[in-house]
Order: C-alpha cells, then structure tokens, then sequence
C-alpha cells in the first residue's frame, strides 16, 4: 500500500502534492481567470443588458429628486449619497445645472418587468429615471446607480460629478441570492452582520441566513431561558464552569475567550428592521434535534439550577433523556449533542423559542415565512438505547424503531409551525428517510405535501446525493 505524508493531496496523475500553497503559487494557478480591465463589467454583478451612448451626465448640487409613494427611504437614500458627494454651489446656477432624479414603480401599459427587475436610463439632458417591477427593482436600480460613481470620487467631495450616459435593464436570474453566516461557532458580534447586510445588498443578494445554535454555541437572546446565552454564548473551559469550550477558530487564553457573546432581543430586532430596508430576508436557523448540545447542556444547567432551589416545574424545559444509553458519534466527534425527540419537555421548548422568534419578527414588523431547523446529520445509534423512546415506541405502532424517530420529531414540530402559519426548512436530512439504527438515508416523499423546504448540500458527484434536491 502507497502511503502518504500527512499533509498531501493529488494531482489528476496521482502525483504527490503539498496542500499547502504560497500567496505567489495560489496567484499564479488563478491569474487565467483575472478579466482585463477594458473587458470588466460596468457593475458587479454584471446587469442583464447594457447600452452605453456617446455622452455623459455632470451633476452638480442642484438636484431635483421625484419618486412614487412607497419609495421615500430610496429617495432619501439617493439624497444622502449625493450630499455626500457633491458640495454646494458656489456661485449662482443655471436651469441647464439642474438634474432631474425620477424613481417609479412600473404601471400598467410599462414594459413589463419581472419581481426585483429593474430599468435605469442616464441621459445627459433628461436626467436619471429608475424604474421599478416594485420597491425591490428601485431598491437595486438605485444600488446600479451608486456602483456607476467612480470609486475614487467616493469618500470625497467636489462641485460636480460625472456618469456614463446609459441605459440598464437588469433582472434576477434566481429568486434566491443568498449567503449564511455561521455565528453559533464563529460570534464576532452584531456590527460585523451589519457591514455583512450592506455589502449584500451592493451585490444584490437578498437572503441572509444566520445559523444561529449548533454543538459550539446559541447566540440569540430567548427571554425566559438566560441559560441558553449564559452557557451557550460564553467560551471557556467546560469543566467545572460549564461554559462550551472554544471551536472552529473563535477561542483565546482568556478569562472571557474570545468568541463569546449573543445576540440580544432588540439587537435582533433591529438587525430584522435595517436588513429589511436594504432588501435582505434574514432566515433564522434554530437546531434540532441534532447539534443541540449547546442547547442540551443549557438546559440541563436550568434544570439543575431549579432543583436545587426546590422549584416545582423542574424538567418542563429538559432535552435530553439521562438514562439513555444509546451510543453514537457524531460528525464532529460529540456523544451528546441529539436531543430525546421522545422527550415531551423538547416541544414544550421548542414551543418557546418559536413563539419568542415570532414575536420579534412581530415587533420589527417584518414578515416570517419560515423557520429552519437546521434537523441534520443525527447520528447512528441515537435513541437506540434510551428508555423513553422505547417506551414511546411501545405505545405509537406507526414508531417501528429509532429509524422512524427523526420522522416523528419533524411532524411534531411541523404542527407547532403550523400554529404561526411557518413552513418547515432544514438541511436536505428532512427530506430523507433517516437512518439512525440502519444507518440508511434513503429519499423520502413523506413531507413532499406537507411543504417542506429542503436545503440541499451533500448534493456532489459519487455522494449518493445527487437526485435529492430534485
């Protein structure tokens, strides 16, 4: 047998090849892929259809901005850029000095243009019109508008500036343009969404999905249940604090690692009111029933906590099953990160934190359409061994065994959404058969009518995979 050093990958001849890779060699391998700059796109990414004309619009300070209700933030967004950019007049202006700004919602007898789509004329005698399918179309018309300037004329300001005459007509090719960010693992704090949000939006991408809990962490406040935070948002050495140690780079000697802290609830809230504003759907992520164990050891620490203060309602919020002896082993080498789904205090929880979810959403007046449950790689062997589910499967003849236990979670949890009008997302394991006795993930069609939305992600070539998101 060949053997390798410890380090290594293979060319497509087999030959060994370092992993590792100077700044130089990773620049040089790519370089054929760099776009000469007279072949770049005017905006990034690139619009569905540009006409240059052989003139150019020069805007001074005098502007006249006009736009349909509904788009009073886009106009004021349009003002505070070009304030921004241009001064005042120093002497008197003429008509010819003034420009028209015109941002519309399309109307009927308009070329038709669909959801997010957009038109934007610049005309160096009739000004700049933007024109809209809705809020969202202006929104990314306005957002062309911005990239036109010349990134040198930015952080600065002059009497006059200058745009390329032109016409864009520019639309989505995918509803969905989005970007997750993992900040159970990984927390550098709020500011860092909010830069996140802008540049998003720059580029048009329009959903923002905060995975929020998982094995490392839980970062979103849940009033009623500080544990969640307290344990689950603060980096140090698990025993005896009892706090999660540091994962996935975010750790440091110190007494407060770094790496720790959450999201409040009224940081969350604005974060949903000012994501709104530039276009940006946040999907929250909540997990279950695997990568809990942040949640798990909360909850246990609560339940502790409890006891020992002789309260009455002790285990109302448990999600483990302490007799279990089931035996697993995670992808990322934990024994105790699944929650007992047989465990009836997992939905009283699940029930809480949804409720709470909803009601910031609520308050930030911005819609929910769905919640992900992340509901991913639960490992063979769990709840094989624990009491309760055996019980559980004992009284429920549609629960054959363990294999079936994933299925049973998802439908009791899918009857909560139900109650907020939710619909059910999660990685692609909610549209499999889950196999955590038979270790069989087989394509399902249980959930096909009940809308689930599955996200596809273990979909390459030779997974087994690669039909599931069809």
């Amino acid at each position: 047998m060949r053997r390798f050093s410890e380090n290594f990958t293979t060319t497509e001849r087999g030959d060994e090849q370092s992993i590792y890779m100077a700044a130089e060699e990773r620049f040089a391998q790519n370089e054929r892929l760099l776009v000469p700059v007279p072949d770049q796109p005017l905006v990034i990414p690139e619009p569905a259809f540009v006409q240059l004309k052989s003139s150019e619009l020069l805007l001074h300070s005098a502007i006249n901005i006009y736009h349909d209700p509904g788009l009073e933030q886009d106009a004021q967004y349009v003002s505070d850029l070009l304030n921004g950019l241009l001064t005042a007049p120093s002497g008197r202006r003429t008509q010819r000095d003034t420009t028209n700004i015109y941002l519309r919602l399309a109307k009927e007898g308009d070329e038709e243009v669909i959801a997010e789509g957009y038109s934007l004329d610049i005309s160096s005698t009739e000004g700049i019109e933007i024109m809209g399918a809705d809020r969202a179309g202006v929104f990314y018309g306005v957002q062309t508008l911005e990239a036109l300037i010349d990134p040198a004329a930015l952080g600065t300001t002059s009497d006059s500036l200058v745009l390329p005459a032109l016409e864009i007509k520019d639309q989505p090719r995918f509803t969905y343009r989005g970007l997750m960010l993992d900040m159970a693992r990984n927390f550098n704090g709020i500011d860092q969404v909010y830069k996140i949000v802008r540049l998003m939006s720059r580029y048009k991408m329009n959903k923002l999905h905060l995975h929020l809990t998982d094995d490392e962490g839980w970062r979103l406040e849940i009033p009623g249940l500080k544990e969640l935070t307290e344990i689950g948002a603060t980096r140090g050495l698990e025993n005896p604090s009892g706090q999660l140690p540091p994962a996935y780079g975010s750790g440091g000697k110190a007494v407060v690692a770094p790496g720790s802290g959450y999201i409040t609830r009224l940081e969350f809230i604005e974060l949903l009111r000012y994501a709104k504003s530039f276009n940006v759907d946040v999907i929250t992520e909540l997990n279950g029933p695997g990568h809990a164990r942040a949640a798990i050891r909360a909850m246990q620490r609560r339940n502790d906590d409890r006891s020992g203060q002789g309260q009455d309602e002790t285990g109302e919020m448990v999600l483990n099953d302490p007799e279990d002896q089931s035996v697993y082993y995670s992808a990322q080498g934990y024994t105790d990160n699944v929650m007992c789904v047989c465990r009836e205090s997992v939905y009283t929880f699940w029930e809480k934190i949804i409720s709470e979810l909803v009601d910031m959403y609520a308050e930030a007046e911005v819609p929910l359409g769905i919640l992900h449950t992340g509901s991913d790689e639960v490992p063979q062997g769990a709840w094989t061994k624990s009491p309760l589910c055996q019980k559980l499967m004992q009284e429920n003849d549609a629960l054959n065994s363990a294999d079936d236990l994933h299925a049973y979670f998802l439908r009791r949890l899918d009857q909560i959404l139900d109650r907020y009008d939710l619909r059910l997302a999660g990685w692609e394991e909610i549209a499999l058969h889950h196999g955590a006795d038979s270790n069989a993930d087989l394509i399902s069609d249980e959930f096909v009518e009940e809308n689930f939305v599955p996200f596809i992600w273990n979909s390459i070539v030779g997974s087994r995979g690669e039909d599931v998101g069809y």
